[in-house]
């Protein structure tokens, strides 16, 4: 699923999460705190080594829906992901209007434009 060195960022806060099992991890958080918390999959375009995906969020929080458009780009090295880019850091912000700490979600901060 994941290759060698592999990195979940968020270009809105910078935020990163370099080990898939912590991925997973803080889905399941977010999951916990908002239990219908979704993430549709619409338009995926791919060009060599490079995929991007058209990502829908939706929760409801406080008795109102939310829905957020995000886009990730992955990156691939022998048929595994070794690092994703999301758009809009979902679970920091769904953790924030739940009134839940951001870093309660596994996301740690990290500045922009480093390696990956």
């Amino acid at each position: 699923m994941t290759g060698a060195g592999y990195a979940y960022c968020e270009a809105g806060t910078g935020g990163r999460i370099d080990d898939i099992d912590d991925v997973l991890a803080a889905l399941e958080r977010l999951r916990g705190a908002v239990p219908d918390t979704r993430a549709e999959v619409g338009r995926v375009l791919g060009d060599a080594d490079v995929t991007v995906a058209e990502l829908v969020w939706s929760a409801t929080i406080a008795q109102r829906r939310l829905r957020v458009v995000d886009r990730m780009w992955a990156r691939w090295a022998d048929g595994k992901v070794v690092a994703e880019w999301h758009e809009v850091g979902v679970p920091a912000l769904i953790a924030l209007l739940a009134g839940r700490d951001p870093a309660g979600c596994g996301v740690t901060s990290a500045a922009p434009g480093g390696s990956e």
